[in-house]
């Protein structure tokens, strides 16, 4: 699974919106959909950011990634 699609599917099991994600990350919407949609990849700050938003360690997503 790639990067976008788990922050995809945790954004869509805690009923949130890219932009109150995006907002709560202080970057643009249009970065979190970049994102999300596997178009741009995130920066090992942002990956701590969000690992911090959604309370999981930030290996989840590198051990859960192609």
């Amino acid at each position: 699974m790639k990067i976008g699609s788990i922050l995809l599917l945790l954004r869509h099991q805690n009923s949130l919106s890219q932009e109150y994600v995006a907002d709560k990350l202080k970057i643009s919407q249009s970065t979190y959909s970049r994102i999300e949609s596997d178009r741009s990849p995130p920066k090992v700050q942002l990956l701590k950011s969000l690992s911090e938003f959604y309370q999981i360690p930030i290996s989840f997503f590198l051990a859960n990634t192609e």
